[in-house]
């Protein structure tokens, strides 16, 4: 079924004119182009020398990793290297199944699993479950009140053989950096200070069941630092605000956190899901990530791919540098960034779009900014041959902060797109293969 195309809203002045008038045709990469200087992102692996570095490697490990990661210079993607299409897929590896924005709601996620057909009701793997790729994009936790049983379906998934990929989002991120490094920023916009970022709903849930937690935590020889004295003089002082704010007391606010620490963690029972997540997944012609993609990223993916931009943020996830991916960070857009128009698509600038193409993207695929009307999708620069790209936000609003939506968002093996959801099916069209160079319905 056809669905409106549309690059930009409104026709009076497209997207494209408009930023080529702001930046002028010879200046318009902001970070890439002919005369660009080379760049590199040495601040987002370490910075021992900075007063709110941490890091459980010692001196030597430390070099060790630097040396073996080396620095991305990020240099220019030559105008010259035109769309790669995607006549190398006859058929797809794997179907894709992704389920973004899961926020701390269990029901939700298993009964998106059982609308794909990938479980069935007592959470069993069905066949196609296990034979295809499950794919969740981000945001696992907060808001929800069942973060813990989200994180266990996840384990329990991967137990019953699943080819599961979990990317991070800055829910993932702004936890795990409080928690690594007691962050103040961190803290401060996960808790929410200013407003309620959904934090408080796994610090309840910790508190509920505070002491079967910790019983099993020390029934696992794993300590809880109930005085959080990882946590700088600012983040304590953050702490002693949001007891008074959500009325908790201070001892119980700082317990929770020690209990979140020690199972989120270093060797804490759900700490393999935060410690293998990526920062975007290809499959084939698609890019999957959490909020979007910016020129930053795509020039991380366009000169080390897929693999190298999540080696980079493995190496930021290792040396406790997740600080670098706050909101208004220069690495911070892909699990940040926000649309501005219809459909939540135009965010994806031209360079952004041209450099995806040259790298064989046909689709993005993304979550982050939820929509009540259910998974949506647009093609950007529809007129442009080297930049015409498709974004697909499948983010329905799952936990009951949303009203508990559930949905994902399907491309299986012959490409064809479709979502399905609280909001019914849709049917998005087909991605090309070897002998179809040109998408169709999309």
């Amino acid at each position: 079924m056809p669905v409106n195309k549309h690059s930009d809203p409104g026709k009076q002045e497209s997207h494209h004119d408009r930023e080529r008038k702001d930046h002028g045709d010879e200046s318009f990469h902001p970070y890439v182009g002919a005369d660009a200087p080379r760049r590199n992102v040495e601040d987002l692996l370490l910075r021992r020398n900075h007063p709110t570095f941490h890091s459980d490697h010692s001196e030597e490990e430390l070099i060790e990793l630097e040396d073996a990661e080396p620095l991305i210079e990020l240099e220019a993607v030559p105008e010259s290297e035109h769309p790669a299409e995607s006549r190398d897929i006859l058929t797809r590896e794997k179907e894709v199944v992704c389920i973004p924005d899961i926020h701390g709601d269990v029901y939700a996620f298993e009964k998106s699993l059982q609308e794909a057909g990938y479980a069935d009701a007592d959470g069993i793997l069905t066949a196609e479950g296990k034979k295809n790729h499950i794919l969740l994009i981000g945001d696992l936790i907060d808001r929800g009140t069942t973060n813990l049983a989200v994180l266990a379906k996840i384990q329990n998934l991967e137990e019953q053989g699943a080819t599961i990929t979990v990317l991070a989002g800055n829910h993932d991120l702004l936890m795990l950096d409080t928690l690594q490094t007691g962050n103040p920023d961190a803290l401060g916009t996960w808790f929410g200070v200013f407003k309620d970022n959904g934090g408080m709903s796994v610090i309840r849930e910790i508190l509920r069941h505070r002491e079967q937690l910790k019983t099993d935590l020390q029934r696992k020889g794993i300590p809880v630092d109930a005085q959080c004295t990882w946590m700088p003089p600012v983040g304590q002082q953050t702490i002693d605000f949001m007891s008074e704010k959500y009325h908790f007391a201070r001892e119980d606010l700082r317990e929770a956190l020690g209990i979140a620490k020690a199972l989120f963690t270093g060797n804490g029972p759900h700490a393999s899901v935060f410690r293998n997540m990526k920062i975007m997944e290809r499959v084939d012609d698609v890019l999957y990530v959490h909020a979007g993609v910016d020129e930053t990223w795509a020039n991380i993916f366009a000169h080390e791919g897929a693999e190298g931009a999540n080696r980079t943020f493995s190496a930021m996830m290792q040396t406790k540098q997740l600080g670098k991916l706050m909101e208004g960070k220069e690495l911070g857009g892909i699990v940040w960034m926000r649309p501005t128009g219809r459909l939540n698509t135009v965010f994806l600038t031209l360079e952004t779009a041209r450099i995806l193409r040259s790298r064989g993207i046909r689709a993005v695929v993304h979550g982050h900014t939820h929509l009540k009307d259910g998974q949506a999708q647009t093609v950007l620069y529809e007129d442009d041959p080297e930049r015409e790209i498709i974004v697909i936000n499948g983010d329905v609003g799952m936990s009951a902060r949303y009203n508990g939506g559930h949905g994902y968002v399907r491309v299986d093996r012959k490409g064809e797109v479709t979502a399905d959801g609280r909001t019914g099916k849709k049917m998005f069209g087909t991605l090309p293969t070897r002998k179809d160079q040109n998408p169709t319905n999309l």
